[in-house]
């Protein structure tokens, strides 16, 4: 579920049941938007082995989607936090990006 707040940013919660750290695939987010980044598109990917599923650490993925050219893509300056949070509410892993959307 994606909510907005007054800064005109987004969080998406995403509630994953029954994950499997030992699973060799890729879990994918609904699509949500950002209205604070011209109602951009984006997804989440889960890696439980890393993308390459050779690894023992978790990767997550943010992905920009249906943009409308190639220019679209180097207009964006991301300002976020991916987090895994625990059932219980702990933060598991927290990261923060704050650097110009690439696409390449």
């Amino acid at each position: 579920m994606a909510s907005w707040n007054r800064e005109g940013g987004v969080t998406l919660i995403w509630v994953v049941e029954n994950f499997d750290i030992n699973f060799y695939g890729k879990l994918v987010s609904p699509v949500f938007q950002s209205k604070s980044l011209d109602r951009t598109k984006w997804i989440i990917s889960i890696y439980p082995k890393g993308p390459n599923h050779d690894g023992d650490s978790i990767s997550l993925v943010l992905t920009r989607c249906c943009a409308r050219n190639q220019e679209d893509h180097n207009k964006i300056i991301l300002d976020c936090e991916l987090a895994i949070i625990a059932e219980d509410g702990s933060s598991l892993v927290s990261m923060e990006i704050k650097k110009p959307w690439i696409h390449n």
